[in-house]
């Protein structure tokens, strides 16, 4: 859940939480405080992983499900085909399933959005055939460049 670097004569802390890679550099130089705090971090975490401790929200604390949640609700009826409709839900399932519904959004970034393309890239496409091909010919997302595959 959470790991301790040594950075030089100080120790770093890094831990995800809600789907956001966090580090934070201690202000302790000896090992075993830095390992006390690794301890606490990690007690936190589980408490909230557990339910019983909430984190703070974030700047904006919109979270992959409430995002999902709205754009469903406000689409009006008969305003998309229903298999547009069931696309969009294929679409949101792939992204819970790998972000998280509690992932917020203010901490999504190019990394992830590309991690998730090559998680997809190694899925099985629809008919069994692998979306690797389809995905392929695009460039890593945010460098402009377009395959020519």
């Amino acid at each position: 859940m959470a790991s301790l670097e040594v950075r030089g004569r100080s120790f770093r802390v890094v831990f995800r939480l809600q789907g956001i890679k966090y580090s934070r550099t201690l202000k302790a130089e000896k090992s075993s405080i830095s390992a006390d705090a690794l301890l606490r971090l990690e007690d936190s975490l589980d408490r909230i992983e557990g339910g019983m401790l909430v984190p703070p929200p974030g700047k904006d604390g919109l979270t992959l499900a409430t995002l999902f949640g709205r754009c469903f609700s406000i689409l009006l009826a008969g305003s998309l085909e229903p298999s547009t409709i069931q696309t969009m839900k294929i679409h949101q399932r792939q992204l819970k399933r790998f972000f998280g519904k509690a992932f917020l959004i203010n901490g999504l970034n190019t990394g992830h959005l590309q991690a998730f393309m090559e998680s997809r890239s190694h899925d099985a496409g629809t008919n069994g055939r692998q979306s690797r091909r389809l995905l392929s010919r695009y460039a890593p997302f945010g460098t402009g460049a377009a395959s020519t595959n």
